[in-house]
């Protein structure tokens, strides 16, 4: 029989008295001369709070000397936690989870400055993957849609909602492809449009405002077989509500709309301005 079961002993820093046993002290490196374990005066509470005292109170020196001891066996210490995680999996899994949980906010910050620094590495890498493993990754993405179909398209609306010109662009150059028409437009080029235009309808010069907001109008429509498709010199800013320009014009022929809308001899005047937009912006070297 053990003659340590029945032993106890007192802490000489909260002087309670505990089971002489490695559950409440921390045994010593080496025994006593008859063998025997020898242990810490001091309790496990007492010793790990004294140690979280300490290091708190010299915090800059001791990470100094980790970091110099670290340096030096870089190594060896690597060698160390590959063979722990080797010999016990789920208690690193388990450590590692729980690391990640205290401390996910420093550890997203970390992963967010890194992806920066080799933010074109990183792509490069996934392009390549992307190449390498093409029908894997689209059935694995059709996958992802198909079983988080209603999150996909809530946060969709959510973004659209909050960014509508990054929708619209979106829906433009979706309509491009299908035509199999050219998409060039940027945000450079419509706020020279808007700029050439005082902010205002290119046929009915209505201001953007209340009443009537401005949209980009395919003077020649996608639907027709001689679209140019949605370049700078095909883009015209039209009113768009109440029954603007923009919803008249639909795609008829622009000659024939503004004959309609303003009259035979009003509609060559604004024929002129407008051809002479569209050489404006080809002389700025914009399709």
């Amino acid at each position: 029989m053990d003659p340590l079961e029945y032993s106890t002993k007192r802490c000489t820093r909260c002087l309670c008295e505990f089971p002489l046993t490695e559950e409440y002290f921390y045994k010593k490196s080496t025994p006593r001369k008859d063998g025997t374990i020898r242990f810490h005066a001091t309790c496990r509470a007492c010793t790990n709070e004294y140690g979280k005292q300490q290091y708190l109170a010299n915090k800059e020196q001791i990470d100094a000397r980790h970091k110099q001891y670290d340096d030096l066996h870089t190594d060896e210490r690597l060698l160390r936690q590959r063979k722990a995680r080797a010999e016990n999996p789920e208690h690193a899994k388990a450590l590692q989870q729980k690391y990640r949980a205290g401390n996910a906010d420093h550890l997203n910050e970390l992963a967010r400055a890194s992806y920066h620094r080799n933010r074109p590495i990183i792509l490069a890498r996934r392009q390549a993957k992307a190449d390498a493993n093409r029908e894997e990754v689209r059935r694995k993405a059709r996958e992802r849609r198909h079983k988080n179909r209603d999150v996909i398209n809530q946060r969709g609306r959510e973004y659209y909602q909050k960014h509508p010109e990054t929708a619209q662009r979106s829906y433009e150059r979706r309509l491009a492809r299908k035509k199999g028409v050219p998409y060039d437009f940027t945000a450079e080029d419509w706020c020279y449009a808007l700029t050439y235009w005082n902010q205002a309808c290119a046929v009915c010069e209505a201001q953007d405002g209340f009443w009537h907001n401005i949209a980009k109008d395919h003077w020649i429509a996608l639907s027709l077989p001689d679209t140019p498709g949605t370049v700078p010199s095909n883009i015209l800013p039209l009113c768009n509500q109440n029954f603007g320009c923009n919803q008249r014009k639909a795609t008829k022929d622009g000659w024939a709309f503004l004959v309609e809308r303003l009259g035979k001899r009003k509609a060559k005047a604004k024929l002129k301005e407008i051809d002479a937009y569209f050489s404006a912006v080809r002389a700025r070297g914009r399709p």
